[in-house]
């Protein structure tokens, strides 16, 4: 992905960082040879290093219920409004990317490895679907 602004100053200010970054953030962005900004990596660490300070976590996690909400209302819009279908499956494509994203970034308020949490969250629904199919449920 490149990015592209439109403001000379956002342009020339991370094109400096990019070029003068080690470490953690020389994985996430670099400068092409045309002189354009490509993210690499991990996009989620770098949509986190960028966002403005101060969002505490309890602000995070009512976003990510926010954005659940939406793509809640949308799944049944789909049903209700078989005609709307496609538009709102769009729209429930992007609510869905933006829970995805602030649970990620939630992960990193904290300290945590996305890859870990969502590794752990997947063996834990593999279990529980264990569970329900020894239980005779299924």
């Amino acid at each position: 992905m490149v990015v592209r602004t439109t403001f000379p100053e956002e342009q020339s200010q991370l094109m400096d960082i990019a070029q003068s970054t080690t470490g953690m953030l020389a994985h996430i962005f670099s400068v092409t040879s045309g002189g354009r900004i490509k993210m690499n990596g991990n996009h989620v660490r770098y949509l986190h290093a960028i966002e403005k300070d101060g969002i505490e976590l309890k602000d995070r996690a009512i976003y990510l219920v926010e954005n659940a909400a939406m793509a809640a209302k949308l799944a049944s819009y789909m049903t209700r409004f078989p005609g709307e279908s496609n538009l709102h499956r769009e729209d429930l494509k992007l609510a869905i990317g933006d829970v995805m994203v602030q649970a990620a970034m939630m992960c990193l308020d904290l300290g945590l490895s996305p890859q870990e949490v969502y590794d752990l969250g997947r063996q834990h629904v593999l279990e529980r679907f264990r569970d329900f199919d020894e239980r005779g449920w299924g």
